[in-house]
């Protein structure tokens, strides 16, 4: 087992359609000449893109790569424009080289260079560090008699105290603080540092001059144990500094970045009062803070179309103003990239372009390190004298059916204004190009569709705004797909408590291959003659059964079966297949990771003796855990003893070593990369794998994955490529790669489901779960800024339209491209146009709801209403809340929810919904969006917020507010308002439990007057002073008729309400104002200061 995860390098390919280049008319001339890397202007983060060119005569048909310096940029098609690559460090020191190579003759290909370039580093010279010098060579504790909380430092507005420590066991120690000279072990070090053994140091923050974005320090040691916290949390203690992220106190991350295993980098991110560290076997240095960015504006885009020239082309001119951007800025135009530009260059002239234009062009000008930073401006039609124009029809009697597919015999067009070849789609998935010269021809090979009619739409390949669309009815029906008695079989146990599981079944009018579904997830995809088929192992646990399902390619095509538990062996807990794999060697030590299977174990979890030292608990849920640091000295074998808290009889053990750190020379395969060969006209992918490797066999390598056997190879034919493979979407494909001499050395990636089957997308169906609604806005978060084609046919009208997908994919397998709702190839909150104009439209069976399980110890989410009886006529105003002090939500980054009223009780016509500008969850409008839908028959409000950052957020508190009035038709005393069917997920996607407590609202039969003397005693104006709103409340709840706003002088200014208790005075000016309240048979008056 491989517990390392590979990292995936980077590809970006972006491309304007703007270039033809000419296809290979002889494979023999291929040349690659004039290649250019262009380094762009540098971004406020220290890095830079590389714009790449070249030329070329006769290439391959099937596109080229680029690579170069160790790295591999991507594959590339040479119809589309060279791509912009990076980013890249702007160190000053590195050339990067890349080379352009076509995929069919290798021996075509060229060289450019970019580089050295020099970046600034941006923001972070703007940090502010705490300086340690001065207490160089001084030391403080318990030893050297310093009493606990002593502050020991003051600079730039941040007090360091020193604190005791709290152990593992926890007690509490205070131990020693060195601060000692840089060490050259630990290169990020400089002047001084402070070194922990057992002591800890708390960093005050509120005197800091200046909003805090984030905090880093640099980190030396990794022995432990540690402590961190934020703002007086109970501290966390690590036994190890993990990469990870990890919550130290309410709305506060800490991200652990490690370059090695001893030292690395620490982020601290939210609201930052204090933060308290340390540890032992600790040092730190560089404790900077970095200030919250300026707000960058890009204001006053013009941009205008030049004349046509004697070639039908045409420019853009660009200029604009803008302050607090980065060093450089995108364009898009109708969301095509165009390049990325220096502020300096303006003003821009961009072209040429090919005229005619048919529509009007939507010009974006983006700033690029801020997403938001923006301004859009539009030009209209370009007529050059030369429009493009399509037409033609169908023939639905001429159609000939072959089984589940079809053709159009002599389909033709007619066509004017055109370039060389044209697209064909159809709501089946089909996709193909062709040639205007080739016309007529058979178009055939098309899916017959369950809808009795198909859709052909049909785009010039130059003018992507020049298309048609056809319709027809089909006289084909597809042949009904059968697969019946699904049956599973166990097989008896082995020896080391796991079974197999034999399928078999029938079957009639299937296709080639079938998907097996494991518990849900897709296990594998089979051909039908391999039946019957035997899969596994399972734990034989007597606890877990499983179920298996069966799917044909169409999905309504399948069967099920269900097995109960199996019991292997006597029941007690056991401890089995131990794997234990050693780090690679750094600094003379390394760490193991160990993994294992556990049957029946104790609910208290693990402990892990390694040579003598003790860690843990650790729980049975996680897949690895990692130990040491050991000395990896050639001699000592490493025992690892794997014990149960709850039965210390049920245990493991495993050795690891001798491993030899001076002399290593172990065979290694390491850093396995993947990049996707784009899918091909019948629906196939190919794969290309690279990776490093050291002290390797004479024999090759082998890759394996899925279970098959991909073959051996040299190592010298290194990079390679794996395919043909199937691109159905289905299959999770995975890689392994393993030396042939020794099998131990391996590494593997996850390379995931691969669809080349473009579906259809209904705008504002994010989730492609057949209806438009509340949940799809989560969708849009979870993958906002996220980029990919856009849809030939772009809109929010509510159709099926075809879509290419997109190289993403949520956990469930949807592909980012139906999040993409607007179809522009951008996922953003303009996207929530499309749920909220198609809120409710259905295109097939909506599967039932699947809540979250709860309990009363879930962070709650609930309508936080007064404890007081309400009479009729009265606003009931109550905030929806999630969490308490008591039970914060650690991490969050979007929710939905029903509110379900008793619409007899509340009137619906009154329900409003609002939320803050500025709550724990985010800020509305900015880094937090929402859709609501009222249903006032039903007495149902669905309501979504999520987060648009990428990071969680914690706390507890309101995050909107839900408004109603008394109308108690039914007479009642006492009505239950509650929240449903919640959906609740972190950016990981991972689900949050959120528990949702039944609220009662109490009724006032009758409304008693309390008098005018106890009722104007009852009112509060809240907030006063206020620059905006105030809002009157009454203990006796009782409704407000008219609030209307004098001046101080008793003179009406005109501003008034009806029937609320909230009034806005942000349209006047500051002042003292009288609020004249109608409550009942009294007029009130109220004093009121507007700052």
């Amino acid at each position: 087992m491989n517990m390392s995860l590979s990292k995936l390098i980077p590809v970006i390919a972006l491309w304007v359609c703007m270039l033809s280049l000419p296809t290979a008319s002889n494979a023999q001339d291929c040349n690659i000449f004039d290649a250019v890397a262009t380094a762009q202007p540098c971004l406020q983060n220290g890095t830079f893109y590389v714009q790449i060119d070249f030329s070329v005569t006769n290439p391959g048909q099937e596109g080229y790569k680029i690579q170069g310096g160790g790295a591999f940029y991507g594959f590339y098609s040479y119809n589309d424009d060279p791509p912009l690559l990076g980013p890249f460090p702007g160190n000053g020191n590195t050339v990067y080289e890349f080379v352009i190579i076509d995929l069919l003759h290798p021996d075509c290909q060229d060289v450019a260079f970019a580089g050295p370039v020099s970046c600034s580093s941006g923001p972070d010279d703007d940090a502010t560090c705490v300086a340690f010098e001065s207490l160089q060579g001084s030391s403080f504790g318990g030893p050297a008699g310093t009493p606990p909380g002593t502050t020991i430092l003051s600079d730039a507005g941040v007090n360091v105290n020193v604190v005791p420590f709290q152990t593992l066991d926890w007690t509490l120690l205070f131990g020693s603080l060195n601060v000692v000279e840089a060490n050259p072990d630990f290169p990020a070090s400089e002047g001084a540092m402070f070194c922990y053994e057992g002591i800890n140091t708390s960093f005050n923050l509120t005197q800091f001059d200046g909003d805090i974005h984030h905090i880093t320090v640099d980190y030396f040691g990794n022995l432990g144990p540690f402590n961190f916290s934020a703002n007086g949390a109970w501290p966390l203690v690590l036994y190890t500094l993990s990469e990870g992220t990890y919550n130290i106190g309410p709305g506060v991350e800490m991200t652990i970045d490690p370059i090695s295993p001893s030292q690395g980098t620490i982020t601290f991110s939210g609201n930052l009062l204090s933060l308290l560290l340390g540890g032992t076997g600790l040092c730190l240095d560089n404790f900077c803070i970095h200030p919250q960015p300026v707000d960058c504006h890009i204001y006053d885009l013009v941009a205008e179309a030049t004349p046509c020239n004697d070639q039908g082309q045409f420019y853009v001119h660009l200029n604009f103003q803008h302050q607090g951007t980065s060093g450089a800025f995108r364009v898009r135009i109708n969301d095509d990239f165009i390049g990325l530009f220096s502020y300096d260059d303006l003003p821009l002239e961009l072209g040429p372009f090919n005229g005619p234009t048919n529509q009007g062009w939507l010009i974006k000008v983006i700033d690029a390190e801020n997403e938001d930073c923006r301004d859009v401006a539009e030009i209209g039609p370009v007529n050059c004298g030369n429009s493009c124009d399509l037409a033609g029809s169908v023939d639905n009697l001429t159609i000939g059916c072959d089984g589940n597919f079809y053709a159009i015999p002599n389909f033709n067009l007619d066509y004017s204004g055109v370039s060389d070849s044209f697209t064909v789609s159809t709501l089946g998935g089909f996709h193909a190009t062709y040639a205007y010269a080739d016309l007529p021809f058979t178009l055939g090979g098309l899916p017959v569709t369950n809808t009795n009619y198909d859709r052909l739409l049909i785009c010039d390949q130059e003018h992507p705004d020049c298309c048609i669309e056809i319709e027809y009815d089909l006289p084909c029906q597809p042949e009904p797909c059968l697969i019946t008695d699904l049956n599973a079989t166990p097989l008896p146990c082995n020896d080391d408590g796991y079974y197999f599981v034999q399928l078999d079944f029938d079957y009639q009018n299937t296709g080639d291959f079938f998907r097996l579904r494991v518990d849900g997830q897709l296990y594998g995809e089979y051909s039908y003659d391999d039946l019957p088929i035997t899969v596994g192992p399972f734990a034989g646990d007597g606890v877990h059964g499983h179920s298996f399902r069966v799917v044909n390619p169409n999905p309504e095509c399948s069967d099920i079966v269900e097995i109960g538990p199996i019991e292997c062996g006597d029941g007690n807990c056991n401890i089995t297949n131990i794997v234990a794999e050693p780090h690679n060697c750094d600094g003379g030590q390394f760490l193991v990771d160990i993994a294992f299977d556990a049957f029946h174990p104790g609910e208290l979890g693990y402990l892990v003796f390694a040579n003598g030292i003790i860690s843990g608990p650790y729980d049975y849920s996680l897949p690895f855990v990692t130990v040491g640091p050991f000395e990896g000295n050639g001699t000592d074998v490493i025992d690892i003893l794997i014990i149960d808290m709850q039965n210390p009889t049920c245990y493991g053990y495993v050795e690891v070593g001798p491993i030899d750190c001076e002399n290593q020379a172990d065979c290694h395969i390491y850093d396995l990369v993947y990049d996707i060969i784009p899918c091909n006209a019948e629906g196939n992918f190919s794969v290309f794998l690279n990776f490093q490797y050291d002290n390797v066999g004479e024999h090759g390598f082998m890759v394996v994955g899925n279970g098959h056997n991909y073959g051996t190879f040299e190592y010298a034919d290194l990079p390679i490529t794996i395919g043909p493979l199937p691109g159905n979407g289905e299959v999770n494909y995975e890689f392994g790669v393993k030396d042939v001499d020794h099998p131990d050395c391996h590494d593997a990636v996850d390379v995931g489901p691969i669809d080349c089957t473009p579906g259809l997308v209904w705008p504002g169906d994010a989730d492609n779960d057949n209806i438009a609604r509340h949940f799809d806005l989560l969708r849009i978060g979870l993958a906002n800024g996220t980029q990919g084609p856009p849809r030939n046919t772009q809109g929010v009208n509510w159709e099926g339209v075809p879509a290419a997908n997109w190289d993403h994919f949520f956990e469930d397998d949807i592909n980012f491209k139906y999040a993409d709702c607007n179809g522009n190839g951008l996922i953003n909150k303009a996207d929530k146009e499309a749920i909220v104009v198609n809120y409710g439209e259905t295109h097939g069976p909506v599967p039932p709801f699947e809540p979250t399980p709860a309990s009363p110890a879930d962070p709650p989410i609930f309508l936080n209403i007064p404890n007081v009886q309400f009479p009729n006529g009265a606003v009931l105003e109550a905030p929806v809340v999630i969490g308490t002090v008591d039970i914060p939500v650690e991490a969050l980054y979007g929710v939905a929810f029903t509110i379900e009223y008793n619409p007899q009780v509340i009137d619906p016509t009154t329900i409003t919904i609002n939320y803050p500008d500025n709550s724990w969850l985010g800020i509305h409008n900015e880094n937090l969006i929402s859709i609501h839908k009222h249903y006032p028959g039903e007495g149902l409000v669905e309501i979504a917020l999520t987060r648009l950052n990428h990071e969680n957020a914690g706390g507890h508190g309101p995050v909107a507010m839900f408004r109603g009035v008394i109308d108690d038709i039914a007479g009642m005393t006492e009505v239950e308002l509650q929240i449903t069917k919640i959906r609740a997920l972190r950016a990981n996607e991972s689900a949050v439990a959120l528990y949702a407590p039944i609220t009662p609202l109490s009724i006032l039969a009758g409304t008693e007057d309390p008098g005018m003397i106890d009722l104007m005693r009852s009112l509060k104006v809240y907030p006063n002073p206020t620059t905006d709103e105030v809002v009157i409340y009454n203990k006796y709840m009782l409704p407000i008729e008219e609030i209307a706003v004098l001046d101080a002088k008793g003179q009406d200014t005109g501003l008034s309400v009806s029937n609320n208790n909230r009034i806005s005075l942000a349209s006047l000016q500051a002042g003292v104002y009288i609020l004249r309240l109608q409550i009942g048979d009294h007029v009130l008056h109220q004093r009121v200061v507007k700052m």
